[in-house]
């Protein structure tokens, strides 16, 4: 029997596409990361949604002991080609570098994790980012370093060009590659959970290579090409261009060089309204996603803009009359 008053620990869970992503950027790489494979790809297959956090950073703890920062900090060298992720496409389809990270929030946000970035400030052809823990568990430096990592790799991937970054306390991060062991002993204790990330500019791909088959083409055909008077299929067609984004109606109106009030009684007319074709297209998109992809729910709902997955669940079941475990497997094969 414990003590009066003492708490069993809570367990905490990633999401496992955030493990899955960091060891395709660490394969091959880290002989570390490469001696736990085996088992970090047999709890991911015994959950595909959740992975549990205490064993993400003993990863990430090892790497750092035997490898050194430098390994987590050029994630993105192992990235470059494991655009198979959902998650990858989602982030990488911004507008903007703030799109990407304000994307990266609502990510955290719908997974309930607790470790998560923030947007803190940002002004012409720069971002400061913050690494915060909303949890019990402290984050730790070789976290830190990932996620720096991971976040150079985004923003290079979106679009900016000649990027560059510094820590709060550390002007010049490529100081490490330099240091020997005692000084990298040294530096792991400073904070690095802010960053600030410069570019010269930035310049959106035309086209990001698999992300218009993945995310747009298979779209197109249930949709007309927009008629000028029909507005209700206007905004469906800027909708569609990023179904995981975070729209409001004034942002669209704002779009469209009008009034939110004005494109709100445009729709009217058309019986229709900005949620209701929001919640649609999402709904259409995740009907087709669940039959046909073998993405988790997790990623299916963030993929498609719901706020977290009881939204997701609650409007399937809605309009579909079941959750979408239930809907997946009633149309499987």
């Amino acid at each position: 029997m414990g003590q009066a008053g003492s708490e069993e620990p809570v367990q905490e869970y990633v999401h496992t596409g955030i493990v899955k992503i960091i060891m395709r950027g660490l394969s091959g790489r880290s002989a570390s990361a490469d001696a736990m494979k085996n088992e970090i790809e047999s709890l991911a297959e015994d959950n595909p949604e959740f992975f549990p956090a205490e064993k993400k950073a003993e990863l990430l703890g090892n790497v750092l002991r035997a490898d050194g920062p430098g390994v987590l900090l050029g994630l993105a060298e192992g990235l470059e080609h494991g655009r198979e992720f959902p998650l990858l496409y989602v982030l990488m389809n911004a507008g903007s570098p703030a799109v990407l990270i304000r994307k990266l929030e609502k990510y955290h946000q719908y997974c309930h994790s607790s470790k998560r970035v923030q947007l803190v400030g940002e002004g012409q052809n720069h971002l400061l980012i913050r690494h915060v823990s909303a949890g019990k568990q402290p984050i730790s430096t070789a976290e830190d370093f990932l996620v720096c990592g991971m976040l150079m790799s985004l923003l290079k991937l979106a679009g900016c060009r000649r990027l560059t970054y510094r820590w709060q306390k550390v002007s010049d991060p490529r100081a490490f590659h330099y240091m020997d062991r005692r000084g990298k002993r040294h530096a792991e204790a400073a904070p690095y959970s802010q960053w600030r990330f410069s570019y010269e500019e930035f310049k959106r791909p035309d086209l990001i290579e698999g992300l218009d088959a993945f995310v747009l083409q298979s779209v197109r055909p249930l949709y007309p090409r927009p008629s000028a008077d029909a507005m209700s299929e206007i905004v469906e067609s800027i909708i569609r261009q990023d179904l995981s984004r975070k729209w409001t109606l004034q942002e669209i109106a704002a779009r469209l060089c009008m009034s939110p009030r004005t494109l709100q009684r445009r729709l009217q007319r058309e019986r229709c309204s900005f949620r209701g074709i929001l919640n649609r297209l999402r709904v259409r998109r995740a009907e087709k996603l669940l039959i046909e992809s073998d993405f988790s729910l997790t990623e299916i709902g963030f993929m498609l803009g719901f706020s977290d997955y009881a939204h997701f669940s609650r409007e399937i079941k809605r309009t579909k009359g079941m959750n979408p475990l239930t809907y997946r497997l009633k149309h499987a094969g």
